[in-house]
């Protein structure tokens, strides 16, 4: 079997498989010999703004001169982005000896016991990080957290729960206290917890959990944070700690990071000690974190944000508002046809920092009708509306008609940054 057939084999495993149980994925785990105990865990849930937090520790980690893997999801161009060690994703070669040993252990379980995708992808990264020899692996939450197959491992050193909003409603509850208690659910008896402490609702749920599991709880609101600048490289803020702060640089575009970055910083601390050379780790690996799709400068003046539902559109209309400074951008929208879209088009097409909105679709089942979209989007736009669906061809449209100086943001899934993001391979 090639690299390629693998992610073939993988790509049609949603078709004849359904979520299964936690004690499935352990029972799996165990079969191949409990890779996960081989390292430490650092273990990431939440609405938005996971990866982005995982980035960052994990950059910070290896500045601390720790070994580290990273596991997230989804992915933007490639499947093996998922996966990776020391910053470096996983080769065809490692990715297809993965593969072939979970593929091993699957043909001698009963059909009904054959691992998800997301499932499958994780017991493969599991035995790649053992191979790598990884120390610390920070693992990011796929859906929820509670049921999720990364809440498997039953020992993480540190949990970390970030900005909870109303998502995946069918799975995951209703109401924020709900999805909230989903995402709790990776908190594990005596292992500290750090929380995005921004939604009142989100934070009573966790603070519960976290005291029934005797487990310290860190809060992280706005306020942790001080003394913001923003300058063309970024943001530059003071991180609060005890009687201390600590003064950081983070080369990122969007006012949203600044809370996930602190997110990441109060995890390091913990992690590593509030001494001075982890203090240089933190400084140097947040000055030195990219995580791409998310309010990223592609080249001057184009900006891809993943933004996907409505907490996270109006985050990314905080930052490309601020960013904008009272001039007005170009907006190249898409969206996936399952997502909240009576809740993200109004507040996105009405902006007043708009001068004209292109509409384009993205190669995905999961996609809305770009026509539909655009309808969608007349409504609410006090400025022209196009529907080019190529999304290729919409983003060449889009540059071509920027005004000097003028920025164009592409957002509204991260299917569409990452069909963008091949355009810059």
């Amino acid at each position: 079997m090639t690299y390629q057939e693998a992610v073939s084999y993988l790509n049609e495993t949603p078709r004849f498989t359904e979520k299964h149980s936690l004690s499935h994925t352990r029972r799996l785990l165990q079969r191949l010999g409990r890779p996960e105990e081989s390292f430490h865990i650092i273990h990431v849930a939440g609405s938005n703004g996971k990866g982005s937090v995982c980035s960052y520790l994990d950059q910070v980690l290896r500045c601390a001169g720790i070994r580290t893997g990273l596991f997230t999801s989804p992915h933007l161009v490639t499947t093996r982005e998922r996966m990776k060690v020391d910053g470096e994703m996983i080769s065809k070669e490692d990715f297809l000896d993965a593969f072939l040993q979970v593929k091993r252990l699957t043909e001698k379980e009963p059909l009904e016991e054959h691992p998800t995708y997301f499932e499958y992808l994780f017991l493969m990264c599991m035995l790649y990080f053992k191979k790598q020899g990884v120390e610390t692996a920070v693992l990011e939450t796929g859906l929820g957290g509670r049921l999720d197959a990364t809440n498997a491992p039953l020992d993480p050193d540190l949990c970390i729960i970030t900005s909870i909003s109303l998502e995946h409603t069918e799975y995951l509850g209703d109401t924020i206290p709900q999805i909230a208690g989903e995402k709790a659910g990776i908190i594990k008896e005596g292992v500290p917890v750090v929380y995005d402490d921004t939604v009142p609702e989100a934070s009573r749920v966790i603070c519960a959990r976290a005291e029934e599991l005797h487990a310290p709880a860190y809060p992280v609101g706005k306020e942790a944070a001080r003394h913001l600048r923003r300058h063309p490289g970024g943001i530059d803020f003071s991180f609060g700690v005890k009687y201390d702060e600590l003064s950081l640089s983070l080369p990122a575009l969007g006012l949203y990071q600044v809370v996930n970055a602190s997110l990441a910083v109060q995890g390091a601390l913990l992690y590593l000690g509030g001494g001075e050379e982890a203090k240089e780790a933190i400084r140097s690996g947040i000055h030195s974190a990219k995580w791409p799709g998310r309010m990223e400068e592609k080249e001057p003046g184009v900006v891809l944000d993943g933004a996907h539902n409505p907490s996270g559109i109006r985050a990314f209309l905080e930052s490309a508002s601020a960013l904008c400074d009272g001039k007005k951008a170009i907006l190249l929208f898409s969206a996936l046809k399952d997502k909240k879209l009576g809740e993200m088009v109004p507040p996105l097409a009405s902006s007043p920092i708009w001068e004209k909105i292109y509409v384009t679709g993205i190669s995905s089942p999961r996609a809305a009708a770009p026509e539909e979209l655009a309808e969608m989007a007349e409504k609410y736009a006090s400025v022209p509306v196009e529907c080019i669906a190529d999304p290729l061809k919409a983003l060449e449209a889009a540059k071509g008609s920027r005004k000097e100086g003028e920025y164009l943001f592409c957002s509204g899934s991260l299917y569409l940054v990452g069909e963008l993001e091949k355009l810059y391979d």
